[in-house]
């Protein structure tokens, strides 16, 4: 029964490309015929004499048209010189560009920005201490996004032009508790420090599939088949402490490299067109200089893979060090139908799937498997609000710069 139902869309394609083909079969005939050949013939004339009309009227605006264009982008190329610039576009006309730069405040921004200041996915390290990482709006928090304090502690929320607001998570003192936000106090006015009474954090188990990056070209076997080259793909286990790079596509050196030091680190696929692509062999160089166990590389829009992923070693490109890279750790990628369940993983390991029959030859596959934390609601008080007392007089918290 199941064969029979994988032949029947089968079936039915071949059917549609059997009348296709007959169809243009029966057209070429006709084109054929020499009452048709000779009226075709005339109409190719008609166009021909009106195309050569019109492009001699349009030549002297054409000509005078692309020396505006060429001048234009000549005198946008060093303004934009560091922003990725869209095909068919000149930097003169460009709205928004990826950098890695420092800004006229001495902060690190690595995103997208508009007019000079962080518009879309963005992370920006600030001089004084502390990260902003998430979706931004003329500079200013605006989605999702998560505010790294200068005592370590994190906030992961929604935020409305600067300010959390809604349902969010906080980690402070060692500690991971779910606080509400109700929007009226910006992100500078915020106190990550609020005393916290956690309830005990539930945990479940969850598993996904990933698969190997290869290292360097495929080789072929002895029955000629190619395959990938897999020599740092092995277990971890027991369970590995798990942490999401900052920046999240990891096109710089880790931010939090201390924090990645021994832990498997998830990294984002990107940053996407028409931002300069960046490489496998970059993000997991700067994931194995931190010292991280192991990577996984984790594709949060929906695509698919034209063929096996490969990181190359070797040299790196100037601006992410010239010193030779080699792959000493497991790598591995996961789609995105599998990346929303390591959302909140604590702890993971991996295990390897020897080859098979069964398993695509010259891949390799993995099994990940672990826990993920799932914070109570306990009582904590709003960062940097008023909570109540015993007594039940409103006491203010200190404010803090960002």
């Amino acid at each position: 029964k199941e064969e029979v139902n994988m032949c029947e869309p089968m079936r039915r394609w071949v059917q549609m490309a059997s009348k296709r083909a007959w169809t243009s079969e029966m057209k070429e005939k006709e084109a054929c015929s020499p009452a048709r050949a000779q009226q075709q013939e005339e109409r190719n004339e008609k166009k021909s004499s009106k195309l050569t009309r019109w492009l001699s009227r349009m030549q002297p605006a054409m000509e005078k048209s692309t020396m505006e264009e060429e001048e234009a982008a000549t005198e946008g190329l060093a303004e934009n010189l560091t922003c990725a610039t869209p095909r068919n576009e000149t930097p003169k006309k460009l709205q928004s560009c990826y950098v890695r730069k420092v800004d006229k405040d001495g902060n690190l921004v690595v995103g997208w920005i508009k007019e000079d200041h962080p518009h879309g996915l963005c992370s920006v390290k600030l001089s004084r201490g502390g990260e902003y990482h998430g979706t931004f709006e003329q500079g200013k928090l605006h989605g999702d996004g998560l505010v790294v304090f200068r005592n370590g502690a994190f906030l992961a929320c929604r935020f409305h032009h600067d300010h959390p607001t809604g349902k969010g998570v906080l980690f402070a003192q060692h500690e991971m508790m779910k606080v509400e936000l109700d929007g009226r106090r910006s992100i500078q006015q915020l106190n990550p420090s609020p005393q916290l009474r956690p309830e005990p954090t539930s945990r479940r188990s969850f598993r996904c599939n990933c698969l190997a990056l290869s290292v360097n070209s495929s080789t072929q076997a002895a029955d000629g088949r190619w395959t990938g080259n897999y020599p740092g793909w092995r277990d971890i286990s027991p369970a590995v402490r798990v942490v999401k790079a900052r920046p999240p596509h990891a096109d710089v050196p880790l931010w939090n490299a201390e924090e990645a030091a021994g832990k498997i680190v998830i990294i984002r696929r990107g940053p996407s067109y028409p931002a300069a692509s960046v490489s496998f062999a970059v993000k997991v160089h700067h994931a194995q200089a931190a010292g991280a166990a192991g990577v996984i590389i984790v594709d949060e829009e929906e695509s698919s893979l034209p063929g096996l992923p490969r990181l190359d070693e070797g040299r790196l490109p100037a601006e992410h060090g010239s010193e030779g890279f080699t792959c000493s750790i497991p790598c591995c990628f996961v789609l995105q139908e599998d990346a929303k369940k390591l959302e909140g993983a604590a702890r993971l390991r991996l295990k390897c799937i020897p080859p098979s029959e069964k398993l695509p030859f010259g891949w390799r596959f993995g099994v990940l498997s672990g826990e993920v934390e799932e914070v109570s609601q306990g009582s904590a008080a709003e960062p940097g609000g008023a909570r109540e007392s015993d007594g039940g007089r409103q006491e203010e918290e200190g404010e803090i710069e960002g």
